[in-house]
């Protein structure tokens, strides 16, 4: 899926309103969670 720059952005923008105050080292620990999630979402789809 190829995103387009406005709805990049907007990603963007949406993760570091959510991140407040959390490190973004801390931060990774929930993004690669929910990459997993979707990834097995996806597994499970096809």
């Amino acid at each position: 899926m190829a995103l387009t720059a406005e709805k990049e952005a907007m990603i963007w923008k949406t993760l570091n309103d959510t991140r407040g105050k959390i490190e973004p080292s801390e931060y990774k620990n929930y993004i690669f969670g929910v990459m997993f999630y979707k990834l097995l979402s996806e597994k499970a789809q096809n």
